[in-house]
């Protein structure tokens, strides 16, 4: 009796996997695979080379900072008593940040990963260029970063990849 049972349940057994298919059918890049293991192309979800990479970026925690058009970007504002400070330094492939907020009473300083967490949304939407007039730096700064523009104090350095460094001061 129990050579029968495992004998029948072996079968079910192959049978439940042979049922579900071979790794032949398994889809590829953009596509889907029909019921006899052949490629269909699905026109309607097809995207291009960079926005699959992009997605795959994002998916796997992608490296946004070799997106950016800087490899370097320091600011401090000053406020009334009150400090705000960002740096980013990409060197060869290695991010390195560093925030240091006082303002409103409190203290906070962060470094690391932890920092370039905090940054990522905020760099990687910022746009800045080295032809852009001071007063244009300082105000798409001060909007990405959630800052006031009533400062006493207003540094920004900006090494570009391409285009040099950039150097924005006002008092």
């Amino acid at each position: 009796m129990k050579r029968f049972l495992l004998t029948i349940a072996a079968l079910a057994f192959t049978l439940i996997f042979t049922a579900c298919g071979t790794a032949n059918d398994a889809p590829e890049e953009n596509g889907t695979t029909g019921d006899n293991g052949d490629m269909e192309q699905d026109d309607e979800f097809d995207m291009d080379d960079e926005d699959d990479s992009t997605a795959t970026d994002e998916m796997a925690g992608g490296d946004w900072y070799e997106d950016l058009n800087f490899s370097d970007f320091e600011l401090e504002v000053e406020y009334n008593g009150d400090e705000y400070e960002a740096e980013y330094e990409y060197n060869n492939g290695n991010p390195e940040a560093k925030i240091e907020d006082k303002q409103g009473g409190t203290e906070e300083e962060i470094s690391g990963q932890e920092a370039l967490d905090e940054l990522e949304p905020i760099l990687s939407d910022l746009e800045l260029n080295a032809d852009m007039d001071e007063q244009e730096m300082i105000d798409t700064v001060l909007t990405a970063f959630n800052l006031d523009d009533n400062y006493d104090k207003f540094e920004l350095e900006v090494e570009f990849f391409d285009e040099g460094k950039v150097e924005v001061k006002d008092e």
